[in-house]
């Protein structure tokens, strides 16, 4: 086991002289205090890191929904997107109240291909936030990303489970193996990677008459 000094500095606690705590049984994100009266019993540094990691991934993406604004409340129930038919097929608008867009089908399907397609605007969901989230973490570092490109496509093969799959650029910037490794970390972090990973129910309302 580890010195008291040398697990001092690594957790960051206060621990006095000869109090005692299991540190390869705890959460590091919830240890507020070290009993009095215990020894330091056991000890994993691989551990220790691991949670000191997803801690630090954790905090990246409060800072960045705190920078763009994003509410909790917004992030529980999203905003509410609208959509509006076009004259010509099969153009369809939607907003979401600020911002107006238009998706449009392929001319194999009869459309004008005038806008996203469907499963483009999922990509392109995927995408930004992926972006957004590693931009916000790298500014906030001064590590700068100019030419930052994240490429995102849906892929389904007969008999198989769809499959998201992406690639990040980070084109010209000159960033040490660590950094990449950190930044590619904090895209996993971000809230749509994190929607889509997790099991998500689609139901109707029925609206009142």
């Amino acid at each position: 086991a580890p010195d008291h000094h040398q697990v001092r500095r690594i957790v960051g606690l206060s621990l006095p002289q000869g109090s005692t705590f299991d540190l390869g049984a705890t959460e590091f994100g919830h240890m507020n205090h070290v009993p009095d009266g215990a020894r330091i019993v056991r000890f994993q540094r691989r551990q220790c890191c691991a949670h000191l990691d997803r801690a630090r991934a954790r905090r990246t993406v409060r800072a960045s929904r705190r920078q763009v604004g994003i509410s909790p409340a917004e992030l529980v129930k999203g905003p509410m997107i609208t959509t509006r038919n076009e004259t010509a097929p099969y153009g369809v608008t939607f907003s979401d109240g600020k911002h107006t867009a238009l998706a449009d089908a392929v001319a194999a399907d009869g459309g004008r291909e005038a806008g996203f397609k469907p499963f483009a605007l999922l990509e392109a969901s995927l995408a930004t936030c992926i972006a957004m989230t590693i931009r916000m973490y790298a500014d906030r570092h001064g590590w700068p990303l100019p030419d930052l490109e994240v490429r995102v496509a849906y892929e389904q093969s007969r008999g198989e489970d769809p499959l998201l799959r992406y690639d990040i650029d980070f084109g010209s910037a000159d960033l040490a193996p660590d950094v990449r490794e950190r930044l590619l970390r904090v895209a996993k972090a971000c809230p749509v990677h994190k929607a889509l990973l997790n099991p998500m129910k689609i139901e109707r309302r029925d609206l009142s008459v």
